[in-house]
C-alpha cells in the first residue's frame, strides 16, 4: 500500500511539476509567516475535524533545500537529478528521510512567484489535484520553505485512522474567490472543450481512505443553483474513474465565472461502489455507499475585497517605504541576508534599508521576506527611516506616554519609536488596545504611508526654512 501510494503521488508530483544581520525587530518568531499559514490552514482542516498540522523542523530544513536546488538549477520539480548543487534524494520522501524524517508519507506541492505563504496555499485550495492533498487527514506535519520566486511545501504523516468525506467550498464557506486562477501545472479543466477564458473554483467531494477505491459513481445527479439569478450554472461532471490524477473524488467544473456577493447551491446524488467493504459513521461496512450531499456558499463582494484585507509583507513594506522616502537609494552585490536574493527586484530596497540601520534583520541572519509587519515592528521602522531622512525626533520626559489601554503589552523596543511617532503626529493613542502584535493589512499601510509622506514633507520643509 505504501509503496503504491508513493507511485500515485509521484504520478501527481510529475505532472504538477503546488538567514544572519537582520532583525526587523521581532520579540520572537512566533509571528512569522510559516506560523500564521499553519494557523491559517489548521482554521480549515478544524471545520472538517481532520487532524491539525504542526510545523515540522525536519520538512522545513527539507523544503529549504529543494527550494534551493530548484533556483541553482533552474528547474521546477518535485523530481531531482543526482550529483546536481543542493541534491538530498531523487523524490520528497527520499529527502525527508535523508533529513531524519520518521512517519511515511509525504506530500509536496510547489508555487512560484507567491506574495505570502498563505497567499500561495490559497491558490493551491483553488485545484482539485492539489487541494486533495492539502485536506488530506493522513498528513500531521507541515514544513515551507521559498527561495527567490520559488516556494516549496511539504506534508507529512504517518496513516489515516478512519474513512473521511470532505467537500469544498465547504457548507456556508462565505468570500469565496469568483474566479479560478489555476497556480497547479495540471489544470482539471484540460479535458473540457470549449472552455470559457474565465471560470469558477472547482467544487470538489472526496473520499479520503485507506481501505478502499472508488470503482464505480452510479446515476450522478448534480448540480450548481445561483439564488440570486434564480438559475443554474452550466457545469461539467468529472470523476477519478474519468480523470486518474483524482482519487475517490467527483469534481463540478463551473463553465462561467461565480458573481460577486452570491449564495450558490450545490448539489450532489450518487451511488458509489468501492473495490472492497468500507465503513463510515454507523460502522457497518459495505462495498456501496449512497451520496445525497447538499451545501451552500457565498461569494466576496466585489474584486478589491480580498487585497484589500490583505496583510503586507517584510519586502513589500520596506520597497514602499524606501520608496516614499528621500533617502537615496542603492544597490549592491553583496549578500546581506542569506533568504534574499540579490537578483530580485526589491533587493536595492531592502539593502538601502539595512545600510542605513532601518531595518536589521533576525537573530538567525534572516530577513524573512514573505513574513508579515506587526503594527509595532512598523511604526519602529517608520520612525528609523523618519530619523535617518529628516532628522533625530528630541524627546522631554513629558512625550513618554502612551494612553492605550494595552499598553503594557508593547515591546520594550518598540516604545521609543512610538512615543516619537505620536510626538510627529503619526500615532493618535486614547483609550483603546493598539494590539501591538496584530499584522497591519495592505489598505491599513496604505493609510499609515499616506500620513507619514504628509508629516514627513510638512517637517522637511520646517526644517528647511529654520535652517535658512
Amino acid at each position: 500500500m505504501k509503496n503504491f501510494f508513493k507511485r500515485s503521488m509521484l504520478l501527481i508530483l510529475i505532472i504538477s511539476l503546488f538567514s544572519t544581520n537582520l532583525i526587523i525587530d521581532a520579540k520572537s518568531d512566533n509571528d512569522d509567516e510559516v506560523v500564521r499559514t499553519i494557523e491559517t490552514i489548521n482554521k480549515l482542516r478544524d471545520i472538517y475535524e481532520l487532524p491539525l498540522l504542526s510545523y515540522s523542523d525536519v520538512l522545513n530544513k527539507t523544503a529549504t533545500t529543494h527550494t534551493r536546488y530548484m533556483d541553482f538549477n533552474n528547474t521546477y520539480s518535485s523530481v531531482e537529478e543526482s550529483g546536481k548543487l543542493y541534491y538530498r534524494g531523487r523524490y520528497p520522501w527520499d529527502r525527508a528521510s535523508y533529513n531524519g524524517y520518521t512517519n511515511s508519507y509525504i506530500y509536496e506541492v510547489l508555487n512560484q512567484d507567491i506574495t505570502t505563504f498563505t497567499s500561495g496555499l490559497n491558490q493551491l485550495m483553488q485545484n482539485p489535484y492539489s487541494r486533495y492533498g492539502i485536506l488530506d487527514p493522513l498528513y500531521t506535519d507541515l514544513g515551507m520553505a521559498t527561495y527567490d520566486n520559488l516556494t516549496t511545501y511539504l506534508f507529512g504523516g504517518s496513516g489515516r485512522n478512519s474513512n473521511i468525506e470532505v467537500a469544498y467550498p465547504y457548507d456556508n464557506q462565505k468570500n469565496v474567490d469568483t474566479a479560478f486562477n489555476n497556480k497547479y501545472i495540471l489544470d482539471p479543466y484540460n479535458r473540457v472543450s470549449n472552455k470559457p477564458e474565465v471560470v469558477g473554483i472547482p467544487i470538489t467531494y472526496s473520499i479520503y481512505s485507506s481501505e478502499a477505491k472508488i470503482l464505480d459513481f452510479g446515476n450522478i445527479e448534480a448540480s450548481l443553483f445561483d439564488t440570486r439569478k434564480n438559475e443554474y450554472v452550466k457545469i461539467k461532471v468529472v470523476t477519478s474513474i474519468q480523470d486518474r490524477n483524482l482519487t475517490n473524488s467527483i469534481v463540478l467544473l463551473p463553465m462561467e465565472e461565480y458573481n460577486f456577493g452570491t449564495t450558490y447551491k450545490v448539489k450532489i446524488k450518487t451511488s458509489l461502489q468501492f473495490d472492497k467493504q468500507i465503513s463510515f459513521e454507523n460502522g457497518r461496512k459495505s462495498h456501496y455507499k449512497y451520496i445525497d450531499y447538499e451545501n451552500i456558499f457565498t461569494t466576496k463582494d466585489s474584486s478589491t475585497e480580498q487585497a484589500a484585507y490583505a496583510y503586507i509583507t517584510r519586502e513589500k513594506f520596506v520597497e514602499d517605504l524606501m520608496k516614499t522616502s528621500g533617502i537615496v537609494i542603492r544597490d549592491s552585490l553583496e549578500i546581506i541576508f542569506t533568504d534574499v536574493n540579490i537578483n530580485s527586484p526589491n533587493y536595492k530596497y531592502i539593502y538601502t534599508a539595512n545600510i542605513n540601520g532601518i531595518i536589521l534583520g533576525y537573530p538567525d541572519g534572516l530577513y524573512k521576506p514573505k513574513a508579515n509587519i506587526t503594527r509595532e515592528q512598523a511604526y519602529t521602522i517608520l520612525i528609523r527611516t523618519y530619523n535617518k531622512d529628516i532628522g533625530e525626533i528630541e524627546l522631554e520626559q513629558k512625550d513618554r506616554l502612551l494612553d492605550f489601554l494595552d499598553v503594557g503589552t508593547i515591546s520594550s523596543y518598540a516604545l521609543e519609536p512610538m512615543y516619537k511617532a505620536k510626538k510627529i503626529g503619526l500615532l493618535i493613542d486614547n483609550q483603546y488596545e493598539f494590539s501591538p502584535n496584530v499584522y497591519i493589512t495592505t489598505r491599513e499601510f496604505n493609510d499609515l504611508l499616506s500620513n507619514y509622506a504628509t508629516i514627513t514633507a510638512r517637517d522637511k520643509e520646517s526644517r528647511y526654512r529654520i535652517s535658512r
